[in-house]
């Protein structure tokens, strides 16, 4: 209730105010704001004049410019993207994933360094080995379980991205 009737004052006080202005003093306030108001207006169209010689020379220099100005932006290599950033080696395994709308999927997937086949995973208590049945490649791990190592695999991809150490990695990587 107090809300509402801090409202109507809100509302209702400007008004009263203006009648009284209007009331009491010899100031035309509706003229004055519409002086005001076409003074603003005016502010933004200016009239000049251009020789016939300005605007064939604008005519001939502003197609030259933006042709240039596309040569040189299409010549411009773009930068590496963080999206590819997509595969690297840490902890002696070749490590693989992918971006969905920007954001790094959970899916990491581990593939052989040898023959870049899929890697199994054996866990025996908190002993983890990696095994490629394709080349016999074997890499063990003491006191993980496959969910840990992925997790540390996700955050060394986080620490590459943040620090941009990932594009020395996708220059590598890149076969031109």
């Amino acid at each position: 209730m107090k809300k509402l009737r801090s409202l109507w004052l809100l509302l209702i006080v400007p008004v009263v105010v203006g009648v009284v202005i209007d009331r009491f003093t010899k100031i035309d306030l509706i003229g004055a704001v519409w002086v005001g108001l076409r003074w603003v207006g005016h502010l933004f169209v200016v009239s000049f004049t251009l020789p016939v010689w300005g605007i064939i020379l604008l005519m001939l220099v502003l197609p030259a410019i933006l042709a240039l100005l596309e040569f040189v932006l299409a010549r411009r290599q773009p930068d590496e993207s963080y999206e590819d950033y997509t595969s690297d080696t840490f902890f002696g395994i070749s490590w693989h994933w992918r971006y969905c709308r920007g954001r790094l999927v959970d899916d990491v997937t581990a593939r052989c360094p040898r023959c870049s086949g899929l890697l199994d995973s054996h866990e025996w208590g908190y002993s983890l080995t990696l095994t490629c049945d394709h080349c016999g490649f074997e890499k063990s791990f003491n006191n993980m379980d496959s969910l840990t190592l992925r997790e540390r695999v996700r955050k060394e991809i986080d620490r590459k991205l943040v620090t941009g150490e990932y594009k020395s990695v996708v220059r590598r990587d890149d076969p031109a």
